[in-house]
């Protein structure tokens, strides 16, 4: 049985099995299309599916509907929280520091977790690559711990977007992760789902050129057994902040959101609910 974020004396084939078993599991994602890295995963399992935002970027055109196409075909269903904001809205939240926007979303979302009894939540991990990414693992992590807190246990999974997909997260436990090689039917149908995903064309086609079409067909889930820490004073800046930096340069971006200034403060809200507060 999954507990506290890992699976005791187990290899990764058989934390494939047991993940393939799980009964009651759940994915949260910061943007739709991030199903489409652990999609062999989500046909095992059938999750109930949450998704902070609708995807439409700076462009304002959601890419809600391709997403949920993806996930009615893999069997998993959607939760109270699924799209409803545009990126726009978590952004500000971002650069407002807004505390009660991110804890009623974690109210929610526990909520859900606690009347659904979900045992295992994946969720984006922290890459330092998009903001509202790293975002969206304080929340899991603050919804596991809080849940956990009231008697429910609840494993904590961590899954890469930007990175290498068999890369390990910077802040994962040493346990050892849920790991599922997809057969060449399972691996089709994942490749066909990212291949229909019209939104996300160029960042597929990327994604394959960089890593090899092979390098998708084995998916990894890391156990996350405590919250992420406080930032270090001088930790470098993230990707997100230099991109940012630019896009402030060429006047796409009015303010950039940062580390330390805003996604610290709204992960020690988190935190503090994860611990009861």
């Amino acid at each position: 049985m999954l507990e506290q974020g890992h699976v005791p004396g187990q290899g990764a084939a058989d934390a494939g099995r047991d993940a393939a078993r799980a009964p009651r599991s759940a994915i949260l994602m910061a943007h739709p299309g991030h199903e489409l890295r652990i999609h062999g995963w989500i046909e095992q399992t059938r999750p109930l599916a949450f998704v902070l935002t609708d995807g439409s970027g700076s462009c304002g055109a959601s890419r809600l509907d391709s997403t949920t196409r993806v996930l009615d075909a893999a069997g998993a269903r959607p939760g109270p929280v699924y799209g409803r904001h545009p990126d726009k809205r978590l952004y500000d939240a971002l650069l407002e520091r807004d505390a009660s926007f991110v804890h009623k979303l974690a109210e929610e979302i526990l909520d859900a977790v606690l009347v659904e009894r979900i045992g295992l939540l994946a969720a984006d991990a922290i890459e330092g690559f998009n903001p509202v990414h790293d975002l969206c693992r304080h929340l899991a992590d603050a919804v596991a711990a809080r849940a956990r807190l009231e008697g429910h246990a609840v494993a904590s999974y961590a899954f890469l977007l930007a990175g290498a997909p068999a890369a390990a997260p910077a802040d994962v436990a040493d346990d050892a992760p849920l790991h599922l090689a997809l057969d060449d039917d399972a691996f089709a149908r994942k490749l066909s789902a990212a291949d229909g995903y019209p939104e996300l064309d160029a960042e597929v086609r990327h994604a394959l050129t960089t890593y090899g079409r092979d390098g998708f067909r084995d998916e990894w889930l890391w156990p996350i057994v405590a919250p992420a820490p406080p930032v270090a004073p001088d930790a470098e800046s993230t990707i997100y902040e230099r991109w940012g930096d630019y896009r402030r340069r060429t006047g796409v971006y009015p303010e950039v959101v940062r580390r330390r200034e805003h996604v610290e403060p709204l992960a020690r809200v988190l935190r503090r609910f994860g611990e009861g507060g």
